[in-house]
């Protein structure tokens, strides 16, 4: 991987465009734990599907010689670890003839109606438990029967590298373009009140609620692909609104992208294929905080999946025509990869000190034998569980340096991170790129946690304290910077002192 200081000699040349799909069921067969929530749930069965899609881009030379190369997985998972990304690459070693790996990575969609991976626990805050004794976890639902996390995993990564290899197998000429499209889907779900606190899921039908804490992004960044006898292949859709209508229900789902993929086959091809990204949007949910409910579907039930999900494919469809009226086939295609060095959010003694007490007063409170809740973690654990974790890992470390990717196709740019991006760095990226259009893909490559704004951290509250991430706003500050010199740098021929 290259880092800041690697530069681009020359202008990106234009290449033949070659592209390929694939899309892969890793709906588990059996019952499995359910990711996310701050309790446990086991799914009952199976509302939709859940699937990674694929898509493989290369451009050559006039000698048919490979020049750039990109493959992004999609996967309608809450998150995705680097440990997870590094088992695909390590499996995939050899198997792709004239690929380079560090150019293949995931992303999730951020459902919360999907398998829990690898060995970890099922619920948010996990991290709390290595400082509970084992004999007080809160119980367990009765998982006879299930499918065990570690088996998921081996499942998962085995469908991962099929599809992966099918996509790089299936290249073949063809040609794209972008529009951009508007769909309401995501509410910025932190309130503040008068007193300048702020609560992610806050009522605001009363006196003290003052105003949103951020902004939303309603565009849909847009990317359609044909193949050379211009039939339509795929379509890249980017919204900036993790699919969390029924986040807590009890079965697997797809969530609103089931809708969006059945109404997109019916509308503009049967074998379509859809890449679902999750923009910068660790602030956003599809519930609208204000009118609370009111003159649409419920966003806890499948009707509100179903909703938000016409709603993207009512903006793909509309905007097809004008993407079909002028397709590329040859266009410059660039792609780094960087680690960044993130500062990480860091804590004083006292707060630890502080922390500490808390946590053990609260445990040293509970009866002989008897266990805590998941309730008493997410209300009284994690948030000094929080802090004292933070405290021991910064005496090893003091940065976060995730894999960020940076690609220019044609006049658009797409970049990622592996945060629960807020929006408002999201917004300030595409203000200051060069590229026509930006795709922002957040929760790619790890499992970042939230990044929040700096007005979000004064208003506190969960997304936005320490026991919510890695990163606080001074990095986000430096991803924005960074991320941004690189999208520039891709769009002109640039001397040594552009990069810094």
């Amino acid at each position: 991987m290259m880092d800041l200081e690697g530069k681009i000699d020359q202008k990106l040349q234009e290449g033949e465009l070659y592209v390929g799909w694939s899309e892969v069921s890793i709906t588990p067969p059996k019952p499995v734990k359910l990711r996310g929530q701050f309790y446990e749930r086991i799914s009952q069965y199976v509302q939709s599907e859940i699937v990674v899609s694929v898509l493989a881009l290369e451009t050559r030379d006039s000698q048919g010689e490979s020049m750039e190369q990109l493959m992004i997985g999609a996967c309608d998972l809450c998150d995705v670890s680097k440990e997870l990304l590094a088992a695909v690459r390590e499996r995939l070693a050899g198997k792709l003839q004239g690929f380079n790996l560090e150019k293949l990575f995931l992303s999730a969609t951020h459902t919360h109606t999907g398998p829990v991976v690898g060995d970890g626990l099922n619920v948010a805050g996990e991290h709390i438990y290595k400082y509970i004794p084992e004999k007080m976890w809160p119980p367990t639902e009765d998982a006879a029967g299930i499918m065990e996390a570690g088996e998921y995993r081996e499942f998962l990564i085995e469908r991962l590298c099929t599809a992966f290899m099918d996509a790089w197998e299936n290249r073949k000429l063809g040609l794209v373009n972008w529009q951009l499209g508007h769909a309401v889907v995501g509410h910025n779900r932190r309130l503040v009140y008068d007193d300048g606190s702020a609560q992610m899921y806050g009522s605001s039908d009363t006196i003290n609620f003052d105003c949103i804490e951020g902004p939303v992004d309603h565009g849909l960044e847009l990317l359609y692909l044909w193949d050379e006898t211009e039939k339509v292949t795929g379509v890249v859709v980017n919204v900036a609104c993790p699919s969390q209508v029924v986040e807590g229900q009890y079965f697997i789902s797809a969530d609103y992208w089931d809708t969006v993929r059945e109404e997109l086959r019916k509308s503009l091809s049967a074998d379509l294929f859809i890449l679902p990204l999750c923009g910068a949007a660790g602030d956003q949910s599809p519930r609208d905080l204000i009118r609370r409910g009111r003159g649409e579907p419920s966003m806890r039930e499948v009707e509100g999946a179903v909703e938000m999900g016409k709603r993207i494919a009512t903006a793909v469809v509309s905007k097809y025509e004008a993407a079909a009226e002028d397709k590329k086939g040859k266009l410059e295609f660039g792609h780094l990869v960087a680690n960044i060095d993130l500062p990480v959010k860091t804590v004083t003694r006292q707060e630890y000190e502080e922390a500490k007490l808390k946590f053990s007063t609260f445990i040293n409170s509970k009866k002989p034998g008897e266990r805590i809740q998941i309730s008493e973690i997410s209300r009284f654990l994690h948030v000094p569980g929080g802090i004292i974790e933070r405290f021991e890992s910064q005496q090893h470390t003091a940065f976060y340096s995730p894999e960020i990717h940076v690609i220019r196709l044609g006049e658009i740019a797409i970049a990622s991170n592996p945060f629960e991006l807020f929006t408002d760095y999201g917004l300030r990226m595409k203000a200051r790129s060069r590229a026509e259009q930006l795709f922002i893909i957040q929760l790619a490559c790890d499992s970042g946690k939230y990044l929040p704004t700096a007005k979000a951290a004064r208003g506190g509250s969960y997304s936005a304290i320490v026991a919510s991430g890695i990163v606080g706003p001074e990095g986000g500050r430096i991803l924005v910077e960074q991320t941004v010199k690189m999208i520039n740098n891709l769009f002109r021929p640039y001397l040594d002192s552009d990069i810094t």
